[in-house]
């Protein structure tokens, strides 16, 4: 881990966020309390925080659906949007960059439903950008955001052709959904815009 430049330390840390903010909060808690050191390359700290993060997703993937085959694949959370954000940045991105942008974005989403509160909100944003996260990118609102909602139809054809998405509904408690509004996909690029 050592020899990591800056933006590859870093990007591992997204699918760690990822993972804690829909299986558990403590883990959220800890990352919380931890992103400064995690962003300044604590080794400690990223060997607490790889075993942990590990450790949820063998649980996830051991427990009844290893396949996920009735699931929304939660493990993809912050994803749809990311894997077409890697492609309209032709890659320019790193996957962990993209993912924490795809993490807020659906963070933002679900605080526009009234699925978690604002004050969850900003602590969610405010770890992604201790840990030294850009949660924008401008390719999110090229040509009026029609190409980043393709990326939703992409993944509806990755998941098998039934759009299921993991929104939040709390810190630690992930949620399927089947539908999403592309207003308010609209107004949460936009949100993240402006926080930019």
């Amino acid at each position: 881990m050592k020899t990591l430049d800056e933006r590859d330390w870093r990007s591992g840390i997204s699918e760690a966020v990822k993972v804690a903010l829909i299986k558990d909060i403590t883990f959220f808690e800890w990352l919380e309390n931890k992103s400064v050191l995690l962003a300044h390359r604590d080794e400690e700290s990223m060997n607490e925080h790889i075993f942990r993060c590990a450790e949820l997703h063998v649980q996830h993937i051991s427990s009844g659906d290893p396949f996920e085959s009735g699931s929304a694949r939660p493990l993809d959370f912050g994803h749809w949007a990311a894997h077409k954000l890697e492609y309209l940045t032709n890659f320019e991105i790193r996957h962990g960059e993209a993912v924490a942008i795809g993490i807020a974005l659906d963070c933002v989403y679900s605080y526009l439903k009234g699925m978690i509160s604002e004050d969850a909100l900003d602590r969610i944003l405010l770890v992604l950008e201790n840990l030294g996260f850009d949660l924008y990118h401008p390719a999110l609102a090229e040509n009026d955001k029609i190409n980043l909602w393709k990326g939703l139809n992409e993944f509806r054809e990755h998941l098998g052709g039934r759009l299921t998405i993991t929104l939040l509904e709390g810190l630690g408690k992930g949620v399927e959904v089947h539908e999403i509004d592309f207003e308010l996909v609209k107004q949460a690029v936009d949100f993240l815009e402006k926080r930019s």
